[in-house]
């Protein structure tokens, strides 16, 4: 299909977007099983303490041979699971001045490994990128379609247009 000449373009632009909508589709989809995955094991309610907050500057691409240095803040939480102190690192980053030291937080234990833990409050914005991930996964399936459909229609109007060495005359009475 792709060495059809005039449309192998098209076909490759089509392929694109197929493969984008993918990576979108697939990174929500490993997110949201992530999430889940987490949000089923973890049943055992407590309250958590937020032991310290952590800052470091992390370097991130800003374009094309340019970097930009940003303070992230992340919590580190204490809770006490049948007798026992644990201490976790979520690794979620949270907006400055938005917890304490000292602070409670609601979190919840996997039973079978009491390190995991889902903390609820860290997952809030979670639904929001997930929609944003299907949202793009959608939008460039639809550009892929309408690519084919256009590529199709115009195959369609080449083909009456060029007709196939057949005359066909309509019936004469």
């Amino acid at each position: 299909m792709a060495g059809r000449g005039k449309n192998s373009g098209s076909v490759l632009v089509a392929v694109v977007f197929f493969i984008i909508a993918a990576v979108f589709l697939g990174i929500g989809a490993f997110f949201k099983l992530g999430s889940d995955r987490l949000s089923r094991v973890c049943t055992y309610e407590t309250e958590g303490t937020v032991k310290s907050i952590y800052s470091r500057y992390e370097t991130r691409s800003a374009g094309k041979h340019r970097t930009q240095r940003e303070l992230y803040h992340y919590l580190i939480l204490t809770y006490i699971y049948d007798g026992k102190r644990y201490t976790i690192y979520p690794g979620t980053p949270v907006s400055k001045g938005k917890y304490r030291i000292g602070q409670k937080i609601s979190i919840r234990i996997d039973p079978g490994d009491p390190s995991e833990v889902f903390v609820e409050a860290l997952h809030k914005g979670d639904n929001a990128v997930l929609v944003m991930l299907l949202a793009g996964g959608a939008v460039f399936s639809g550009l892929a379609l309408i690519q084919i459909w256009r590529i199709r229609k115009n195959n369609f109007e080449t083909d009456l247009t060029a007709g196939d060495g057949i005359n066909v005359q309509p019936p004469t009475e």
